[in-house]
């Protein structure tokens, strides 16, 4: 298992067990977003993500004074909030999630324009979308349309230079994990 080190990126990604949905309604998805912030928010950054009817893409940067001990567990934290109140919500019982969520150390600045084109192109992939401008559970959305309620979009389009190359990027490129 690699471990959350501080200072780091990392691609979190998890899928729910079998042939079950993580997300029923935009409710769902909204109150996903909300309670990772509120697990995880003194201990990592939430860069990009994409959250699928099935699946999820996070990517996130632990903060430098958070604790790699605890930085799991704030994961951990937050999946059994959100299986309780999906269970509760579907009256349904037993785990949402494959375990052990996975992750992966982003080690390089290619490797993480990469990571985020990956995330950011998930709904296409998936068929989820026809395109990114339109698919609203994604950081792509939020970014493009300036507006994002849980993180800078900022780090995306500066990071990427400036917002017409990050779109033609997101949209054009088809970057593979």
């Amino acid at each position: 298992m690699i471990p959350l080190l501080p200072s780091n990126y990392y691609h979190v990604y998890n899928r729910a067990n079998g042939d079950a949905v993580l997300f029923y309604c935009d409710d769902n998805y909204e109150y996903f977003l909300r309670k990772f912030s509120e697990h995880t928010k003194k201990s990592f950054s939430l860069i990009s993500y994409c959250l699928l009817p099935n699946h999820f893409h996070f990517l996130v940067k632990a903060l430098e004074h958070s604790n790699s001990l605890e930085n799991s567990k704030l994961f951990s934290n937050f999946f059994n909030c959100y299986t309780k109140s999906i269970n509760k919500q579907q009256n349904r019982s037993g785990s949402l999630f494959q375990k052990p969520f996975k992750r992966r150390l982003i080690e390089n600045d290619d490797y993480l324009r990469i990571v985020v084109n990956y995330i950011h192109r998930n709904p296409i992939h998936h068929n989820a979308a026809y395109d990114l401008e339109h698919y609203e559970w994604s950081s792509y959305y939020g970014d493009i349309k300036e507006f994002q309620p849980i993180y800078r979009y900022k780090w995306n389009i500066e990071y990427f230079w400036e917002c017409r190359w990050f779109q033609i990027a997101g949209i054009y490129r088809n970057w593979k994990l």
